[in-house]
């Protein structure tokens, strides 16, 4: 009756969801980790600034070589 909606890589990706080794990023940061990340990378030079987050990430590129955040795991498109 009420099954899961579920999404392929492609259609998460098409979204603005990372997809990194095939799985979705971001998703095992707890608070205290999070805020630890941001603190680490606060005054990166190689970071950039990421308006979900809230600070400044480091960028990785995903399977469909698209920038996402490394710690949120959303795309940066506005880059």
């Amino acid at each position: 009756m009420n099954e899961p909606i579920r999404l392929t890589p492609e259609q998460l990706s098409a979204i603005g969801i990372g997809i990194f080794n095939g799985e979705i990023m971001g998703l095992n940061y707890n608070r205290e980790q999070k805020r630890n990340y941001l603190k680490e990378h606060r005054h990166d030079k190689e970071a950039s600034y990421c308006v979900y987050c809230n600070g400044k990430t480091l960028t990785i590129t995903d399977d469909f070589c698209k920038p996402a955040c490394e710690l949120c795991g959303i795309v940066k498109e506005y880059e």
